[in-house]
């Protein structure tokens, strides 16, 4: 079990990461874990009009974006962290989202198990901490729609 000291300083040390622009629109961070696994964190703009976008935003983890359930899950989210202030520094997109996905087993159970609900995972959970935490910090409010699959998170610019 991890004690609150321990916590503290994983979120203190993200890793050192680097950015890179693919082209106009998708930008890519990516960090490595004391294990070699490489963190990818994409940045992929939806253009509305000339004045208007929507950013969407993941992280992968040797191109997956399944929970592997293996340590230093609290240092990775600190890194992550780290590179979304570092973009909306720098981009300042107006309005950003991501998405939690729901277990695959929960979503296609049968409509009337009571174990299919709109209910937050933990990985939601999380996701929803960490927003209270850093949103307003960033300069946003954030909203979060849940279903059967996903919760849907939206950060917009104050």
């Amino acid at each position: 079990m991890i004690d609150f000291f321990e916590l503290r300083e994983s979120f203190n040390q993200p890793y050192k990461f680097t950015k890179r622009t693919l082209y106009k629109g998708n930008v890519v961070y990516r960090f490595f874990t004391d294990d070699k696994s490489d963190i990818d964190v994409i940045f992929k703009e939806n253009e509305i009009s000339e004045d208007e976008s929507v950013w969407t935003v993941s992280f992968e983890k040797g191109g997956s974006t399944k929970a592997t359930g293996e340590g230093d899950a609290m240092r990775i989210f600190a890194t992550v962290i780290a590179v979304i202030q570092d973009f909306v520094k720098k981009v300042k997109p107006q309005e950003l989202t991501f998405s939690a996905e729901k277990p695959a087993w929960r979503a296609h159970l049968h409509h009337k198990d009571p174990k299919r609900t709109k209910d937050m995972g933990s990985r939601e959970k999380l996701y929803k901490k960490l927003l209270q935490r850093y949103a307003g910090r960033m300069g946003y409010k954030y909203t979060a729609h849940s279903d059967y699959s996903a919760t849907d998170f939206v950060l917009v610019r104050k």
